[in-house]
């Protein structure tokens, strides 16, 4: 048996092949990029409260003032100041005692799902991306 190569049948198969590699191409790329979004905002997270625990470490505590020019340092990469939640120590430590900063943000995560259907649907869950940071009082 010889399988013909007639003009016809590739007009027809190339670009049902090429519609099937750009849709499996689009899925991974969005899921690619979404999986690595926590990522990216734990380093913002991170990056911006080891600044602010050696503020801490020089005053003893997080004032309030310096509570706002956090929120908005993280507001200026990109975070929204609605999802961001903070804790941290409020009252002035003495020299050697414990300080704390705690960061959280809450991510929405989307992800293409395949339920018992070959269309994907993409499902938004939020998960909460946690940065602690711990010291001691320096002043």
């Amino acid at each position: 048996m010889k399988i013909s190569s007639e003009r016809g049948n590739s007009m027809i198969a190339v670009p049902i092949v090429v519609m099937i590699i750009f849709f499996i191409f689009t899925v991974f790329s969005i899921t690619f990029v979404n999986i690595l979004k926590p990522f990216v905002i734990y380093e913002k997270l991170s990056s911006t409260s080891l600044k602010y625990i050696f503020v801490m470490e020089e005053y003893g505590y997080l004032t309030s003032k310096e509570r706002e020019k956090l929120k908005k340092d993280l507001e200026g990469k990109g975070l929204e100041r609605d999802k961001i939640n903070l804790r941290a120590t409020s009252e002035k430590q003495d020299y050697g005692e414990p300080l704390s900063l705690i960061l959280t943000y809450d991510c929405p995560l989307t992800i293409p799902s395949f339920n018992n259907s070959f269309i994907p649907t993409l499902v938004t869950k939020d998960i909460e991306v946690r940065v602690t940071k711990y010291s001691f009082s320096k002043r």
